[in-house]
């Protein structure tokens, strides 16, 4: 004679179930997330990128030189922790500000040279905000700023080989 199923044995059996589809769904939403990083990425506005550019200009008027580094700005009391990163994403001590900032540049370097930028958007194709070193904001598609930051990198570069070969 056939031995009758237990309450029990349904209930673990349900629940090894839920726990599987549950796995298997949260591994399928991971992948998909991954595989779509542009949809839900934090950028910056313009009116913050200009706000980074001013408190730049600031600081160089203070100090007669540009800022070593973003985090400078924050220790001049010229922006927040909170302004270099896009308000939808909290800062945190591990976590890089959403603007990329080229501090060996300076104010006798050609103009069109990228001095901040962003490097996210929120869409795939959607233009990038850049500051040019002379101040000016400009939006650029991806393939614009990756040229633009090829010839300030390309710039760099040649400053710095032409110091070590004197």
């Amino acid at each position: 004679m056939k031995k009758k199923t237990t309450p029990f044995t349904w209930g673990m059996a349900a629940g090894l179930l839920a726990g599987v589809v549950f796995f298997v769904g949260l591994t399928v939403y991971l992948e998909w997330k991954d595989r779509h990083p542009f949809r839900s990425q934090p950028t910056f506005s313009v009116e913050q990128i200009r706000k980074v550019a001013g408190a730049v200009v600031n600081y160089e008027k203070s100090n007669q030189r540009r800022p070593v580094n973003l985090e400078a700005l924050v220790k001049a009391d010229l922006l927040s922790t909170g302004d270099l990163f896009d308000p939808k994403r909290s800062p945190a001590s591990d976590s890089n500000p959403d603007v990329l900032y080229f501090p060996a540049l300076r104010k006798t370097d050609p103009a069109d040279l990228v001095l901040l930028c962003t490097i996210v958007t929120r869409k795939r194709g959607e233009p990038l905000l850049a500051v040019m070193n002379d101040y000016r904001t400009v939006e650029l598609s991806p393939k614009e700023l990756r040229t633009a930051l090829q010839r300030t990198y390309s710039y760099l570069g040649g400053q710095i080989a032409r110091n070590f070969s004197e």
